[in-house]
């Protein structure tokens, strides 16, 4: 069978299944006499007879006695092969023909064969011509109507299916406000977006309780203008997780008006963090290099300003036949290009600390800064100290040539300015942080670092100059320490300067790299 309705020009293939001859002979008369059309017969006596018809395909509708010899109506109900996709609906029409119909255990009858998969009942003590008739056509139709409904059920719970598994996919969860009673209703995704159970989510209220009080304004203005005006709308904005996290959402809706006239807002969210995020580091990258672009061109030519001013100095030196005089400016012109070429080198350093030279391995904390302190322990006792390492340090999964790097402008920025600025030593050690980062220190006794300068220090060209650090050497490039936060930066962890709690003119400078857990290796 199909959904389409069956030409009445063709014969109808009737399996009419009761086992007494006079009951029989009367359905099919009666069939016969009620309309035009014409059928041809399958008479069967019992149940297993009726059900191998049915089998065998090409039959059009079973006129089925309740009671047969080996089985009632709702037992070959079940047994009979299903419709395409219907597993609770037989292949073919079918009418239950009953003996009386009267009282309860009559109606209790009649229902258990409807709800066995009948599509209609026939009492025979009323079975006439037209109502037997009119019974079979019944039961053609709502048997195509069965199947033609259950397909289209099946259609849709594939789109239902479809789509839901596109908003999952896409992280995307929907939400639906009737605007008359404020009752709002989301789906599980909508829920963990604005993070919190659904039940909780059941007004408008308890969204825009949600959004963050620098955006509410902005949303519930163009919600507002959206209602008001039957539009479609869009809008971008932070709700606030519990504890204080913050997430970016996207919201599109519009206003859907149903048949009963009532108005519903119905939209989605999903979550735009990650690219929020992009955006700012984008924004940063941006000014950072537009402040390395700046101070760049200025701090490479203020050296080049002073080469030829010295040169020409040395020119009308040697002209006029001065050589002491000439001798002076010859230094201070080499001394300049010097630093320009030290600077040079350590900005070609800055370059590489923002790029990985090579695979993540495990460096030995220890080895590396025991290699470092070696190479300083000379520079440290000329300035009047030296370099302590209490170890163990650990082991963390870097790229060896970058941390090195870092390792080695910090140790070095210790003996600059806190060995050099009046301090007697240099302690590097390490200790464990929460959810198993690592910490690894490096502290001087010198006069440290103001709080005002604490976060500066980390930033290109900032040098801490003579009144500031007690500089007593020659001076730094500005660079080496924000090497060190660009190293610290690409492996997931961070930089920071703090006091280390001296008195008052040796307050001390205590440097802290935080290793993440991902980076610790376990001994």
């Amino acid at each position: 069978m199909t959904d389409a309705p069956p030409d009445d020009r063709r014969t109808w293939r009737v399996v009419l299944a009761e086992d007494q001859p006079f009951d029989r002979d009367a359905a099919r008369e009666a069939l016969m006499r009620g309309s035009d059309r014409r059928y041809a017969f399958a008479l069967c006596e019992t149940a297993a007879e009726a059900i191998a018809a049915v089998e065998a395909g090409g039959v059009d509708v079973l006129l089925l006695d309740y009671q047969l010899p080996d089985a009632d109506a709702p037992d070959v109900l079940a047994r009979l092969p299903r419709a395409p996709g219907t597993p609770d609906l037989p292949a073919v029409p079918v009418v239950v023909m009953t003996g009386a119909d009267a009282g309860p255990a009559g109606a209790a009858r009649n229902r258990a064969v409807l709800r066995a998969g009948a599509q209609v009942f026939i009492g025979k003590d009323w079975l006439t011509p037209t109502s037997l008739t009119r019974a079979v056509e019944a039961a053609a139709e709502r048997h195509r109507m069965a199947i033609a409904f259950e397909a289209r059920g099946q259609a849709l719970t594939r789109s239902e299916e479809r789509i839901r598994l596109t908003l999952d996919g896409a992280g995307v969860g929907w939400w639906e406000w009737d605007l008359a009673t404020d009752a709002v209703v989301c789906d599980e995704r909508a829920a963990a977006l604005w993070g919190a159970p659904q039940d909780d989510l059941d007004t408008i209220g308890a969204f825009f309780a949600r959004i963050h009080p620098d955006d509410a304004p902005a949303v519930d203005a163009l919600v507002a203008a959206a209602i008001a005006a039957d539009e479609p709308y869009s809008a971008e904005f932070r709700v606030v997780l519990p504890g204080r996290q913050v997430r970016w959402l996207v919201a599109r809706g519009r206003v859907i008006h149903d048949r009963a006239g009532g108005r519903f807002l119905h939209g989605v969210n999903f979550d735009v963090t990650a690219r929020r995020e992009q955006e700012e580091t984008i924004r940063q990258a941006h000014a950072e290099m537009e402040r390395f672009t700046y101070t760049v061109s200025h701090d490479l030519k203020s050296p080049l300003v002073t080469v030829t001013g010295f040169l020409g100095l040395l020119k009308r030196h040697l002209a006029a036949d001065q050589p002491a005089r000439a001798e002076v400016a010859a230094e201070r012109a080499l001394g300049a290009a010097g630093r320009m070429s030290r600077l040079i080198d350590d900005l070609l350093v800055l370059s590489r600390a923002g790029r990985t030279s090579g695979t993540a391995v495990p460096v030995s904390l220890d080895s590396a800064v025991a290699e470092l302190a070696a190479e300083l322990a000379m520079r440290a006792a000329d300035a009047g100290g030296r370099i302590d390492i209490r170890g163990p340090l650990g082991i963390v999964r870097a790229d060896e040539t970058r941390m090195g790097e870092a390792l080695e402008n910090l140790l070095a920025n210790g003996v600059r300015y806190g060995i050099g600025g009046g301090g007697t030593r240099v302690v590097v050690r390490t200790e464990p942080a929460p959810g198993g980062a690592l910490r690894l220190i490096v502290e001087d006794d010198g006069p440290g670092v103001p709080e005002a300068y604490r976060e500066r220090v980390f930033e290109l060209f900032q040098r801490l100059d003579a009144d500031v650090a007690g500089e007593s050497g020659s001076a730094g490039t500005g660079v080496g320490l924000a090497v060190v936060a660009r190293v610290m930066e690409v492996l997931g962890g961070h930089a920071h300067v703090e006091s280390a709690g001296g008195p008052a003119g040796r307050e001390g400078a205590r440097f802290v790299l935080t290793f993440p857990p991902h980076a610790v290796v376990a001994e």
